[in-house]
């Protein structure tokens, strides 16, 4: 019975940890690529690779903006 006590705050935590693991990979993917594609649509054709890099710089850390 008193296994419950803590067991059940421990299997609580790791269920909130697995979806924000998987918020963070399915929703955040969906959310850019949908920024990038409202950002590509408005901007002009030199602006867009400065505009990209800034975007991506978060998801590929060995890539600065420039």
């Amino acid at each position: 019975m008193w296994v419950w006590v803590f067991a059940a705050p421990a299997g609580f935590m790791l269920m909130i940890f697995v979806l924000a693991w998987l918020e963070e990979r399915i929703v955040s993917p969906v959310d850019r690529s949908f920024q990038i594609q409202v950002v590509l649509e408005r901007s002009e054709p030199d602006e867009i690779e400065s505009l990209v890099a800034r975007m991506l710089a978060p998801i590929v850390p060995s890539r600065h903006a420039s």
